[in-house]
């Protein structure tokens, strides 16, 4: 029995901490009605209900009959709290994590499972991992290798590489599942349930190398939500069933060196598997050592029941052909490929040589290089980081304590019995060609990190027997008998302290890798394909926009009719575009493609560009004529292709379609402007200067009497007020947009948005009488730099205005209880470290949970980074200054190359990869000479510079061999390749002006 003090305290604190949590709880999820909550007064009261509360159940426990004690270990799970309750943020998927996790640890030690209970674990386990996977899965197509494999699997193809051939057959099955959502959302479901089932194998692989029930359930939940492998689950890939079998595959070679002898038909069910495991991925043939160990010793255990000499020699033979026999009925799903190759090839027969190609992988030989760790020492670090950041150093120090379990295990059996040996050695012998072949094979992330997911699982069971035997001490030292979870403070705490690295894990990677309710690429993809589309029209698209448009033409059934390409390169691009129009058929564009307005006319329907040898003369019907006049240079605006009322709400974007026709012949490559004007004339929101249609038909490129559709979305963010708007365009040179010249095109009605705003980062601050409940604002700035911070409010009652940071707001166009965001512009300090911002309001401030009243409330600081803006910097949407702009060319020829340097300067961290393109622009004012590409030749991609850090990024652009002779300018900007969308030039004012930055200097002659 537990001593009086004990069990007095125990249950009290851990009752109190649960008071405490709730009361936090409840205060965040509603300030305004649970005020009381975030005083200490009605905190500490919660906390007495929850502590006497748990007093009561532990006296209740002792006074039964009989006396039922709860082990004190029962209560230690309850410290799981301690860091949600001092935190300073708020956060409460954090909190609801941890409350959860606590409960669950403690009614499991309370509970002493049965030995059928401890059974159910695994299952358990799959139920909660797929769940969490199910809630974050990604409903839509996606992009790249998932929109592929979607693709495939739809129509029964063959993917790139290795062709996968197991994935398609298998991802086929579970479209076929009854169970509703998109063909995509099921074919997805194929990451979720095997990514499931490699947790599950981290579970199993850590009981089978000697951890207890508990441990191991850990250790498999640490794997699961882990965000490499999470990551992964959520939409449809090869890793994750590569996983399962690299789990699958270690526990039959542990199983076949264990005792008792293994079943006479388990190397036999090892060797299909690992002959299955390579048709879905080849890097399988990495665990051929610890797989031949295991399938080694079971072929000699079957040989020593032979007469020692030949007869044991020749017993070896037949069993290893039997094997290799079983490893080829797995390989023979390859066989799937050349049946399938015709179908999905115009009925081309697949030769020996594209087999042989595709059974080697040959698309991947190219990233691996064998010498690369030899030769780059910096790839350790690499790989050495993402192993750490993986689990953090605590789950390394389990996973080496583990790996040194097994080891102390073999070395007191030896020689004895030798079998406890083969778990360290097959673990090596799995973890350490996985390792070098993460060191020698070299592609970008996603797809890097994703080849360390057998490391990241191999290591989550050790850590599982790393904890096991920090138990198996805790209980030497208490006495504790072997069966029971524990049976101490001192145990529970250890259970505690490793079930905090799933439960981080969970709630700061579950943000981060839901895909739940992004359909933006798939409604962009019916968004073209409703538009009134040619019959059997030639649609050339991008890597972006070929994903949603391919997979609903194939998955989806919609608009069989269209050949949607993707091209390798632009002149194949040109080639393709000038046969379909010469043979009279109906040519659409979905990327950008410099030149094309040299020798045809363009016009926007919808994003798409439809391209014609004759100008276009016809005018869309429904036009809604302008308001008011708005031309300039002989073109004006003739109206607006709208099916009804401009109406939009946040997030989305307002798309419409505007109709220009050319009176005369243009010389000046006249950029639209268009922007959003409240009924007080102040301008809400305005778009940078481009070139109509998609940018691809500028202006000087126009015919007379030209009648051109020019397709844009306007943008509605949340922190526009709904209302009523004026939407006025412009038409103006290239950095000169004016006050003057601007026309009404329409009214735009901005409706509620679909979803409450959420912001970057929660808060619960009263300011006065009014609720701050979040906020959005750069991690760090340059100094003297813009910054961007936008508060949101919550309206209450008949509160009309609030004021912050200086400034009056209204906010009287947002509905009462709603969240009111609001935009401040600010200017950082020109020196320092950190940027403070106070907010104060009419009257004390409460700035938290269990804050006492101040006068008024800050925001974390801002970290100022870098170097001031320097003097002619430009700024790109306040995100990106290109600071210098040099050409280390001045005169070239025709076939030549032209050398830039760009230096750029990161404002604040960036969340987007942005593609740079530097352009020659001729004296004729096309492109003659481009480069469109991830900045320093693709090596340093914008998501990953840090706030204040200057690149350095050069680029040698080769000349047409056509080009004309004469002065040129050099174009310069950065794009979202995804929409093409340009980043927007701000002057100094901060507005828009244009897109790009040109620059003078260079010749081009004979």
């Amino acid at each position: 029995m537990a001593a009086p003090a004990q069990w007095v305290w125990l249950p009290a604190a851990s009752g109190g901490a649960v008071g405490l949590s709730v009361a936090r709880l409840l205060f965040e999820a509603a300030p305004w009605q649970f005020t009381a909550l975030g005083t200490l007064p009605g905190a500490l009261g919660l906390a007495a209900v929850g502590a006497l509360v748990a007093y009561g159940l532990a006296a209740w426990g002792r006074a039964a009959t009989p006396p039922r004690t709860i082990s004190p270990a029962a209560w230690a799970p309850f410290a799981l709290l301690l860091p949600a309750l001092l935190a300073p943020d708020v956060n409460p998927l954090r909190d609801w994590t941890l409350l959860i996790g606590a409960s669950a640890l403690a009614l499991l030690v309370l509970a002493q499972p049965k030995p059928w209970a401890l059974r159910l674990f695994p299952l358990f386990l799959f139920l909660v991992l797929f769940s969490l996977y199910l809630v974050t899965l990604a409903p839509a197509v996606g992009e790249a290798d998932t929109f592929e494999f979607q693709v495939g699997i739809a129509r029964l193809g063959i993917a790139h590489g290795s062709g996968y051939p197991l994935l398609m057959l298998v991802g086929k099955l579970f479209t076929l599942l009854p169970v509703g959502g998109t063909l995509a959302w099921r074919a997805n479901l194929t990451s979720a349930f095997f990514g499931a089932a490699a947790g599950v194998g981290a579970e199993r692989l850590a009981r089978r190398l000697g951890a207890g029930p508990p441990a191991a359930l850990l250790a498999g939940l640490t794997c699961g939500v882990a965000p490499t492998l999470w990551s992964r689950a959520v939409e449809v890939e090869a890793y994750t069933l590569n996983a399962a079998f690299v789990a699958a595959l270690l526990l039959l070679s542990l199983r076949l060196t264990a005792r008792p002898p293994a079943p006479a038909r388990l190397p036999a069910l090892t060797a299909l598997c690992f002959g299955l495991s390579l048709t879905n991925h080849l890097t399988t043939l990495l665990l051929a050592p610890a797989v031949g160990v295991g399938l080694g010793w079971a072929m000699w255990c079957d040989a020593r029941t032979h007469p020692a000499g030949r007869a044991r020699m020749r017993a070896v033979a037949p069993a290893a052909l039997r094997l290799a026999g079983w490893a080829l009925l797995g390989l023979a799903v390859y066989l799937y490929v050349p049946l399938r190759w015709p179908a999905v090839n115009h009925g081309e027969a697949l030769s020996l040589a594209q087999f042989a190609n595709v059974l080697s992988g040959n698309e991947a030989k190219g990233a691996f290089d064998w010498a690369l760790p030899l030769r780059d020492g910096g790839r350790y670090a690499i790989v050495g980081s993402k192993l750490v950041g993986e689990y953090g150093w605590a789950g390394l120090a389990l996973g080496v304590l583990g790996l040194g379990a097994l080891v102390v295990r073999a070395g007191r059996a030896w020689p004895r019995d030798r079998r406890p040996a083969f778990a360290p050695l097959i673990v090596a012998l799995a973890y350490l060609p996985y390792a070098y072949f993460a060191l020698a094979f070299n592609v970008p992330d996603p797809d890097f990190s994703a080849f360390l997911i057998p490391l990241h699982m191999m290591l989550a069971a050790l850590m599982g027997v790393g904890v096991q035997s920090v138990l198996n001490g805790v209980r030497a030292g208490h006495g504790t008998a072997a069966g029971q979870l524990s049976a101490s403070p001192a145990g529970g705490l250890v259970l505690a302290a490793t079930a905090l690295l799933p439960l981080t894990s969970l709630y700061t990677a579950l943000p981060r890798v839901s895909q739940a309710g992004d359909w933006a690429k798939q409604r962009f993809g019916e968004l073209m394909l409703r538009e009134p589309l040619a019959l059997d029209a030639l649609v050339l698209a991008d890597s972006q926009k070929i994903a949603p448009l391919y997979y609903l033409q194939v998955a989806e059934g919609v608009r069989p009719d269209l050949d949607i390409r993707v091209l390798p390169d632009e002149a194949g691009y040109l080639a393709a575009l000038d046969e379909g129009v010469a043979t009279g058929r109906t040519v659409y564009l979905g990327r950008y493609l410099p030149g094309v307005s040299a020798g045809y006319s363009l016009r926007s329907v919808g994003p798409l560009a439809e391209v014609s040898a004759a100008p276009f003369t016809t005018r869309p019907p429904g036009l809604l004529p302008p308001t008011s006049e708005v031309a300039a240079g002989g073109v004006r605006l003739i109206g607006v292709a709208a099916e009804g009322e401009l109406t939009g709400a946040a997030p989305n974007a307002l798309s419409l379609t505007l109709v220009w026709q050319a009176d005369a012949t243009l010389t000046e490559n006249l950029l639209v402007n268009l922007r959003l004007v409240d009924a007080a004339g102040t301008v809400r929101w305005q778009g940078a200067g481009s070139a109509p249609v998609s940018g691809l038909y500028p202006t000087n490129a126009w015919r007379p009497g030209e009648i051109i559709s020019d397709y844009y979305q306007i943008p509605i963010a949340a922190t526009l007020p709904p209302g009523t708007y004026r939407l006025e365009a412009g038409l103006f040179s290239p950095f000169a947009v004016s006050a003057a010249g601007w026309g009404a095109v329409g009214a735009v009605t901005v409706l509620p948005p679909d979803a409450a705003p959420r912001p970057e980062h929660l808060l619960r601050a009263r300011i006065g009488a009014d609720w701050l409940l979040g906020y959005d604002a750069p991690e760090a700035v340059a100094p003297s730099s813009a910054a961007t911070v936008t508060l949101f409010w919550r309206r209450a009652g008949a509160a009309q205005a609030v004021t912050a940071l200086g400034e009056a707001r209204d906010l009287s166009a947002w509905l009462e209880g709603e969240l009111a965001p609001q935009v401040y512009h600010l200017s950082a300090p020109p020196a320092g470290d950190w940027w403070s911002l106070e907010l104060a309001g009419d009257g004390p401030s409460m700035c938290g949970w269990l804050r006492m009243p101040t006068p008024s409330c800050g925001l974390p600081p801002l970290r100022l980074a870098g170097e001031a803006a320097a003097e002619g910097a430009y700024n790109f949407a306040g995100l990106i200054l290109l600071r210098a702009a040099t050409l280390e060319t001045t005169r070239a020829n025709p076939g030549g190359e032209v050398a830039v340097t760009l230096t750029w300067q990161a404002l604040q961290a960036l969340p987007e990869d942005y593609t740079v393109f530097v352009h020659l622009l001729g004296p004729d004012g096309r492109v003659h000479g481009q480069v469109d590409a991830w900045p320093v030749s693709g090596t340093r991609a914008t998501s990953g510079w840090a706030p204040g850090e200057k690149v350095r990024d050069p680029y040698r652009v080769r000349v047409d061999a056509d080009a004309p002779a004469g002065d040129y300018q050099v174009e310069i900007g950065l794009y979202l390749l995804a929409t093409n969308a340009r980043l927007p030039l701000l002057n100094s004012d901060g507005a828009p002006v244009d897109d790009r930055v040109l620059v003078a200097g260079l010749t081009i002659g004979p």
